[in-house]
């Protein structure tokens, strides 16, 4: 019964955390509020169906009174013109009758290719810091494009304008539903936090093996509390690497809380924390091996002992060494996914439809994935800040050495080591490598 209660524990704690995890990021995310609506929002074109009936009716007029005054002068005889006026009617209800009656309304190229918007105005008008209001209503200018307006001296400008408003949805499948990208980056936040908070149990339980492996002072160093400490300068690091990074390099805002969910930056702030706690930790792990290795190295130089010599001692540096490669494995891919879930992030906001819109007009993204690339450069930095450090530790040691002549020589040791140096130099650049897949994606998906 203490044997399946310890085994159980072992298991049950990890789930109990991750579900924390599952939990904590549900709450973040899911938008919901206590006015009948949700949180996820975007921002419509409001009057768009009756500022394009505007614009059909005001052509058939315009083309209707040139078509009289044509059969006017020319009583006697057909005319060219009027025969030509009379197909470009019939060409315009039945564009109407497109629109009214069909499923026009949901392509924006047909919509583009007849109403203009010009992009800057359109990206000024998404980036206004007046959304902070609910209730704000952006107005727009357009020019409505058509092939007959030069030949027939019909305007290609009308008083009537776009109205920009937020629009709320009363729950989230029906946001879904039209935004299925947005589901997507829901489903991989809420995934990541738990996958956050399971990265702790399993760290720790990485660490209780090893302590059971080495014996003397090393053993001694592998502790909680030590790898509270050691974590300590990484929480520091990150802290002044959100400030300057977030804070100077990228020095505005780029997905503003009304592209996509109420309260957004604020909640995004609380969300990332969690996953640079999460990483802290794992380079905790980085220096605390270190400070073992140390040890261990000035143990057995004190004593006299060569790894190759002593089976123990060779235990004990593998187990060391196994520690930090899954640690820095570990460390990889939250930095990736991080840059993954990024990616993600910005092909939901860029999906909505005035970002869309916003592409056919600019023929570029709204968010530019260029961003993305500099989050995944830095975080592959961030990796080889603690990851070379530590590496050189290991490999400069006596130890290193020793265990260097104990192995194969030949064409299999440099081909192993070959092997070795390219997946190390991957997965230190897996970051970087996962904002360019992300970015593949996103172009086999069209967007």
């Amino acid at each position: 019964m203490s044997t399946y209660k310890t085994v159980s524990n072992r298991i049950l704690w990890p789930i109990g955390i991750g579900a924390l995890g599952f939990l904590l990021a549900f709450l973040l995310l899911d938008g919901r509020c206590s006015k009948g609506a949700i949180g996820y929002q975007c921002i419509n074109l409001s009057n768009r169906d009756s500022v394009i009936n505007m614009a059909f009716q005001s052509k058939l007029a315009l083309l209707r009174d040139s078509l009289g005054k044509i059969r006017k002068e020319t009583s006697q005889t057909p005319s060219s013109d009027s025969a030509t006026l009379l197909k470009v009617i019939a060409a315009t209800v039945n564009d109407s009758a497109a629109y009214t009656c069909g499923n026009a309304d949901t392509s924006l190229a047909w919509f583009a290719r007849r109403f203009v918007i010009h992009r800057d105005s359109l990206y000024k008008a998404l980036a206004d810091p007046g959304w902070e209001d609910p209730l704000f209503v952006k107005n727009l200018c357009f020019t409505y494009i058509d092939s007959t307006s030069a030949l027939y001296r019909l305007p290609v400008s009308f008083p009537e304008e776009f109205h920009l408003r937020r629009q709320s949805f009363p729950n989230l499948m029906d946001y879904f539903s039209g935004h299925p990208i947005s589901a997507l980056w829901l489903v991989i936040s809420i995934a990541q936090m738990t996958l956050w908070f399971l990265v702790i149990p399993l760290l720790y339980g990485m660490l209780i093996t090893l302590n059971s492996r080495l014996s003397g002072t090393p053993k001694s160093l592998i502790n909680l509390q030590n790898w509270g400490l050691s974590s300590i300068t990484p929480f520091v690091f990150f802290l002044l690497f959100g400030i300057l990074f977030y804070g100077f390099i990228i020095d505005s805002t780029l997905v503003r809380d009304h592209y996509l969910l109420k309260s957004f930056n604020y909640k995004i702030k609380i969300y990332a924390i969690v996953g640079y706690v999460a990483t802290a930790a794992c380079f905790g792990v980085f220096l605390l091996t270190s400070m073992a290795l140390d040890q261990l190295a000035k143990d057995a130089q004190d004593n006299n002992k060569k790894l190759a010599d002593d089976n123990t001692l060779k235990k004990e540096f593998q187990a060391l060494k196994q520690t930090f490669r899954v640690s820095f494995m570990i460390t990889a891919f939250i930095l990736s996914f991080f840059v993954l879930w990024m990616g993600v992030l910005f092909h939901a906001v860029n999906d909505t439809e005035l970002m869309r819109l916003y592409n056919i007009y600019a023929h570029k993204d709204f968010l530019s994935y260029d961003n993305v690339y500099l989050v995944g450069a830095v975080h592959s930095l961030i990796l080889l800040l603690f990851y070379v450090p530590v590496m050189l530790k290991f490999n400069s040691t006596q130890l290193a050495d020793d265990d260097k002549s104990t192995t194969d020589t030949g064409s299999p040791r440099i081909l192993n080591s070959l092997y070795k140096s390219i997946i190390t130099l991957l997965v230190t650049a897996s970051p970087l490598i996962a904002g360019l897949l992300q970015q593949l994606l996103s172009g086999l998906s069209g967007n």
